[in-house]
């Protein structure tokens, strides 16, 4: 009877293993699903910084395979920039939005980090990978659309400039006076009393006729990024700061004129 009990025992055990094992299969399955259908790249590293697992995008991203990196130190795949597996593993803490380069491509990415901790104890960690290198171009093309977009064409000169009242026609003797002139000028007026008019029929009237004639529309940059788009900037000088540096809206204006619209709404404090 006994030895009845222990077979019956034996069964249901048996039953009870063969449904965690199926449903490990099932989550494993799940995984491997959700590895394989992403575009980010994923990289997991076992707690001594080897490469024990990645996906498909990986590949795609790095150029890297499964032989090139599988069992291999987490900095196997680094061209530029220091390796955030190790940091984790070191701190135990993540880290997020770490930009640099990998593989033979020197491809531009993002990385995320975070530890592979299983009750208390530290397992390794996993990174996720993102291709920032077609946002860069995407933007870099922007940047080039906006800079022609403030390359405005002077198309009006002071006889487009309608008016026959005293006032228009004292503004406009004095616009005349200055517009071939190194001084700086401040047009006031409300919105829509031409003050962009009077803009493009000094810079016609002057002899720097020849160059461009730059907008800039002083309330629609942040208050931070301000002097950087006036300016200029070089490459790195900030998180987001555009590859090879950017000219500043001055130096676009070499040679022509620059009309600072909206300067009022700027906090210079």
């Amino acid at each position: 009877m006994k030895g009845k009990l222990d077979h019956t025992d034996f069964e249901t055990e048996l039953k009870k293993l063969t449904q965690q094992v199926t449903d490990l299969k099932k989550v494993r399955s799940l995984l491997e699903a959700i590895l394989y259908s992403t575009d980010d790249a994923i990289s997991v590293v076992d707690e001594k910084g080897c490469q024990i697992l990645i996906n498909p995008a990986y590949t795609r991203i790095t150029g890297l395979n499964e032989k090139d990196v599988l069992n291999k130190p987490c900095t196997v795949d680094i061209a530029e920039g220091e390796s955030m597996h190790l940091k984790v593993l070191k701190t135990r803490k993540p880290v997020r939005g770490v930009s640099m380069k990998v593989g033979p491509a020197r491809k531009a990415v993002m990385v995320n980090v975070a530890p592979i901790i299983i009750d208390g104890e530290l397992k390794g960690s996993v990174g996720i990978i993102h291709d920032i290198s077609e946002i860069r171009k995407l933007t870099e093309e922007l940047e080039h659309a906006k800079s022609l977009i403030r390359r405005m064409t002077a198309k009006y000169t002071f006889d487009d400039i309608i008016g026959e009242s005293e006032l228009v026609r004292a503004a406009i003797s004095q616009a005349r006076h200055v517009a071939d002139t190194p001084a700086t000028v401040l047009l006031r007026g409300e919105s829509g009393t031409g003050k962009e008019l009077f803009a493009h029929a000094m810079h016609n009237a002057s002899s720097r006729s020849r160059g461009p004639l730059v907008r800039v529309n002083c309330a629609a940059i942040a208050e931070s990024l301000l002097e950087s788009e006036l300016f200029g900037y070089e490459e790195g000088a900030f998180t987001g700061a555009v590859r090879g540096g950017k000219k500043g809206y001055f130096e676009e204006a070499s040679g022509g004129t620059i009309f600072l619209d909206e300067i009022g709404d700027v906090n210079l404090g």
